[in-house]
């Protein structure tokens, strides 16, 4: 279905998603999200690990983004993925453990300078589009 190239979390948020980058650390590109690895649930959609920095083309905390909301995320491919947020944890400075599912989720770990910003979602559907 493709590699993940674009993330819309709010109606202000859309940002690139390229692959992770690790070089004595993992490293962030500020207007990005970077896919860090694919966990294979099914045939079609796997969970998605996202991280990067608060930023005005990533997350910022002043994105409404609550419960509930929709996050799509779109491939080279021409696939959309459609997520539903169920938990958000903002200013989070310990370590966060995912637990297991059987049903692919997005997760997204923003650095801010007050802490970690943690997005669940779980998958809802997927489209196809021109």
């Amino acid at each position: 279905m493709g590699k993940p190239t674009i993330i819309r979390i709010t109606d202000q948020a859309r940002s690139q998603i390229v692959p992770a980058i690790f070089r004595n650390g993992w490293l962030a590109r500020k207007y990005s999200l970077h896919y860090s690895c694919f966990l294979p649930k099914d045939s079609n959609v796997d969970d998605l690990l996202l991280y990067g920095l608060e930023g005005i083309r990533t997350v910022s905390e002043n994105d409404e983004i609550n419960k509930g909301d929709l996050i799509t995320v779109e491939t080279d491919q021409k696939w959309r993925f459609i997520f539903r947020v169920e938990d958000i944890k903002a200013h989070y400075d310990q370590t966060y453990v995912v637990e297991d599912s059987d049903k692919p989720r997005l997760i997204i770990f923003l650095n801010q300078d007050k802490g970690s910003y943690i997005i669940k979602s779980n998958y809802l559907a997927t489209e196809k589009f021109d």
